[in-house]
Parts: structure tokens; C-alpha cells; sequence
């Protein structure tokens, strides 16, 4: 699964509405047809869709301008902001980074782009010495625990995937999801996890 981190101690990022602004304004099709040559598919989870408690009934991903200026216009930041965009030096995330900072380009959002090698790149995201940046996401085990805690949980030791998003509600959903053991109890929780990160959407798929 491929992401769009956003570090939530950029005032901006901090509003649920530009998160989601960007979410609408990036085209997600023509990223994949870009950089993917057409093979892939718009994420609308966290979740791998190989993973046994992925929800395939969420919605896919919308590209709409009209619905982001809404969302803009509903934010604290109605009239946009200025974003660095932590890139590495491959060619195909350069081109990326690219592609994003035309895309938000109409909400106001003016993206500078920030290149470092690419040895350089997560630690750099580790350290939230970062704006938005991108990174990339495989399953080491599987089971869901490993994904929702590094992704959505401050308490998984990555701070939420270095994006600071603290859902006091996503917390207690993520604990309870490493407690249960029954398995219908455990995938309605994951259910309840995968709906709520759609609607906060601290990282974009």
C-alpha cells in the first residue's frame, strides 16, 4: 500500500477538513497510470486487501475539485497554505512529488518540494523533520495488530507513522483489536478501525 504521510504538527495537516481536501484532489488514477504504468489500484484502506479483516465495502476513493474546495472552504485554512513535500531522489517519487504539487495546486496548497537521498528518507520521517512526504507499506506478519498500531496508534511506536495522529477513539479501538481473540468480535472491531481511518484519513492511500 502506497501513502501520502502528513505530519499532523503542521497546523494545517492538524484539520480533519484539509485532510480530507487532499484525499479529494488527488487523482489517484492518473498517479497510478504515471508512475505505475496502470498496474495498481486506488487504495480505500490501511489494509492490504490480502489481509482476512480487510473491508472491501468501503468506498473507493474519490477525485473530486468540487468536494476539496468544499472541504477547504469548511477548514481553518480556507484560503490554502504553503507545503514542503519531503521527497528522495528516485526518479519515479520526484515525479510524484510533482504530480501532488500540481494536483493541490487549486485548493491553494503551494508545495515546495525538499529532495534528499534516498538512504536519507526515513530517517528523516522518523524524526517528523517533515510536511507531507511519501512512503510505502508491506506486511511483515500477518495479522492486522502489526498495521493498525503503526499506522493509527501513538502508542505503536511509530507515532502513528510519524504523521502525530492521536484519535483517542482510534486508540481504544486498536487496543481492543489486540485483546480479542474471538474472531467475529475481532473483525467487527477492525471494521469500526478501517471506517474511522477513512473518516480522519491521517494518511492518504
Amino acid at each position: 500500500v502506497d501513502v501520502l504521510l502528513l505530519n499532523e504538527h503542521v497546523a494545517a495537516l492538524k484539520d480533519v477538513h484539509v485532510r480530507r481536501a487532499i484525499g479529494l484532489a488527488l487523482d489517484r488514477t492518473a498517479l497510478i497510470n504515471a508512475l505505475l504504468f496502470g498496474h495498481g489500484q486506488p487504495a480505500n484502506s490501511f489494509m492490504p486487501p490480502t489481509l482476512m479483516y480487510y473491508d472491501p465495502s468501503l468506498p473507493a476513493p474519490t477525485h473530486s475539485l468540487a468536494q476539496a474546495q468544499q472541504e477547504m472552504a469548511a477548514s481553518s485554512f480556507p484560503h490554502g497554505f504553503n507545503l514542503t513535500f519531503l521527497t528522495d531522489n528516485l526518479t519515479s517519487d520526484m515525479e510524484l512529488s510533482q504530480i501532488a504539487q500540481q494536483q493541490l495546486k487549486p485548493l491553494g496548497i503551494n508545495v515546495s518540494i525538499r529532495t534528499v537521498d534516498a538512504n536519507q528518507l526515513f530517517t528523516t520521517q522518523q524524526k517528523g523533520d517533515y510536511q507531507m512526504s511519501m512512503e510505502y507499506w508491506t506486511m511483515d506478519i500477518p495479522d492486522h495488530d502489526e498495521d493498525a498500531e503503526f499506522f493509527l496508534s501513538p502508542a505503536g511506536g511509530s507515532n502513528s507513522w510519524f504523521s502525530y495522529y492521536n484519535n483517542p477513539m482510534m486508540n481504544k479501538l486498536v487496543a481492543a483489536s489486540a485483546k480479542e481473540f474471538d474472531a467475529a468480535k475481532r473483525g467487527q472491531i477492525f471494521a469500526q478501525i478501517q471506517q474511522l481511518a477513512v473518516q480522519d484519513l491521517p494518511q492518504v492511500y
